[in-house]
């Protein structure tokens, strides 16, 4: 993951050094807001739906990141340290960016306090955005969370409507209730929440429930060092990939250990609110099948293919049931690869 710091004196700076330290497998960008842009650093941070790490004053942030708020699905998580670890405040995208939850676990590792102010965090209550999230299911009309949050912290039941044949696993929220349904059965009526597939969305679109859609689609991804979201956004545009089907289907990036850090996947993975998960060249070579191979590739990283068997590799351990056949197989140009790999998803989770 992409972590943006930013901070402001040489006691903020004190606090970015342990936060990398912390984080030492993530990617921290960090700027010294004494010596460059901060404005345009945030707004990028924006740009790419980066976490923000802010250490400084609220006022002065709430300042800097004003107007940069769109879309809350799509918000960056912004989050404010003072310059001594007192405490710990998500400012926006709480729950869909994750800004509550990497706060609390800031909060531990810098021994800081968390302050926060979220209606259904602050009575343990269950938070129907952040179920969405952390079970990467597509939210098709955001208009309806407030509903069914003011049922949530009115103390009544909320239904969930999920096909027969799924299940969700752990430890279940109180007044929180699950109904199985066929296509056709009369329990989506009653419900609060539908998850359904993305073509029976439809079906759904004007009843008053919230609907979710499970994201299916692994893209496995090779690319040269240095290559950037953007020039990564275009390439899968020129090969029919857009950003809206991205943004309703990605479930998982997956690629090399050698690209963990790079900082254009990153983006691509931070963009879709997403995860780019790497495998060693060895994990890759065991993986059976038939794929496009490069004796260059090969050469330079230790595999002879990435994104096909990335693709499989990942696939085939959270779908039992998958068979390595791939929904897209390689596509190459400009220092760029692809595949993707579609899987069935019937297990979910309560936190």
């Amino acid at each position: 993951m992409i972590k943006r710091v930013i901070y402001f004196t040489n006691e903020g700076e004190k606090v970015k050094d342990e936060i990398k330290r912390h984080y030492e497998n993530d990617l921290i960008l960090s700027l010294d807001g004494r010596k460059d842009d901060g404005k345009c650093f945030i707004s990028n941070g924006f740009k790419y739906h980066n976490p923000i790490i802010f250490i400084g004053a609220l006022g002065i942030a709430v300042r800097m990141m004003k107007d940069l708020s769109m879309d809350k699905l799509k918000d960056s998580a912004f989050i404010v340290i003072d310059e001594r670890k007192k405490y710990v405040i998500p400012v926006l995208s709480g729950h869909m960016g994750g800004a509550v939850e990497l706060s609390l676990d800031l909060s531990k590792r810098l021994g800081s306090e968390a302050v926060i102010t979220t209606a259904t965090d602050v009575e343990g209550k269950f938070s129907v955005d952040t179920f969405a999230r952390i079970n990467h299911l597509k939210i098709k009309n955001k208009e309806m969370i407030k509903k069914v949050s003011a049922k949530v912290l009115d103390n009544r039941e909320i239904k969930i409507a999920i096909p027969r044949g799924c299940k969700i696993t752990g430890e279940a929220w109180d007044k929180v209730n699950v109904t199985y349904y066929n296509n056709e059965a009369k329990e989506i009526a009653a419900a609060d929440v539908i998850i359904t597939c993305h073509e029976n969305a439809e079906m759904f679109k004007n009843k008053e429930n919230l609907i979710l859609c499970p994201s299916e689609y692994i893209f496995g991804m090779g690319v040269r060092k240095g290559k950037t979201f953007e020039e990564i956004s275009d390439f899968l545009l020129s090969s029919g990939i857009d950003k809206k089907w991205m943004e309703d289907n990605i479930l998982y990036l997956s690629s090399i250990d050698l690209k963990e850090k790079e900082e254009g996947l990153l983006n691509i993975a931070s963009f879709y609110h997403t995860d780019l998960i790497c495998f060693s060249a060895e994990e890759l070579k065991d993986v059976k099948g038939h794929f496009k191979e490069s004796d260059f590739v090969n050469k330079t990283v230790g595999v002879s293919n990435v994104c096909e068997r990335a693709a499989c590799l990942l696939a085939s351990r959270l779908d039992s049931n998958f068979n390595n056949k791939l929904y897209k197989e390689k596509n190459a140009g400009n220092g760029i690869t692809f595949a993707i790999a579609k899987i069935e998803r019937n297990e979910f989770h309560w936190r």
